[in-house]
């Protein structure tokens, strides 16, 4: 089981602490950036939409903050029905309003918690391939138990471990990559090239005389 960044500080000299909260401070304003770069990006849109709702309340003669919240309670699909259009015009421009904030703010926050499962993941990984390796870790790598891990199988492991790919793709590579091994070397050279052309020629060529 990992230990969390303060368990961590607690253990370690005042230079690790010191570069661990450097390190922490630094993640945490490249978070604050990327919403920050995705709230510039998205600021046309949700100016538009404050517009449209600022005019829906001027003629449903509704304040500023109560056009504002008709937007937020309507993007969110929350929809309290205290704050709603009367006349026919502005339940007419609703139709088109509403999913349109809804879309809206469906991206800005899909994106949001997208910045934050990217951030915690690297922080996942950052601790996963910083800790140190098991016995247990080098048995799993060792597919073919020859009490050696070579970097063919501690790549797999990594990448396995990792959820950078599924374990069935990676078996789906391997037989791919036996099959064209057509000597059984353990490496593709030349010679399987032409072995495996060979043999594709001698099965057409039975089929042929099958026909």
């Amino acid at each position: 089981m990992f230990m969390d960044d303060d368990e961590l500080d607690e253990i370690t000299d005042p230079t690790t602490r010191t570069t661990r909260r450097s390190e922490r401070f630094t993640k945490r304003i490249s978070y604050l950036g990327e919403l920050k770069n995705l709230l510039i990006g998205q600021g046309p849109n949700l100016l538009g939409l404050s517009v449209i709702a600022v005019c829906m309340g001027y003629m449903e003669d509704w304040s500023i903050l109560e056009s504002l919240y008709f937007l937020v309670v309507t993007a969110t699909t929350m929809g309290y029905g205290d704050v709603t259009p009367k006349t026919p015009e502005m339940r007419l421009v609703a139709l088109f309003f509403t999913p349109l904030a809804v879309a809206v703010f469906g991206v800005i926050l899909g994106n949001i918690a997208q910045i934050y499962m990217d951030q915690k993941r690297d922080e996942s990984e950052k601790k996963f391939l910083t800790r140190e390796l098991t016995l247990s870790d080098l048995e799993a790598m060792d597919e073919n138990h020859d009490q050696k891990v070579t970097m063919g199988e501690f790549l797999s492991f990594m990448l396995v471990a990792m959820q950078k790919v599924d374990k069935e793709s990676i078996d789906e590579l391997k037989a791919v990559f036996r099959k064209l091994d057509a000597d059984g070397s353990g490496v593709l050279q030349k010679n399987d090239l032409i072995l495996v052309s060979n043999r594709a020629y001698s099965k057409r060529l039975l089929v042929a005389d099958d026909v």
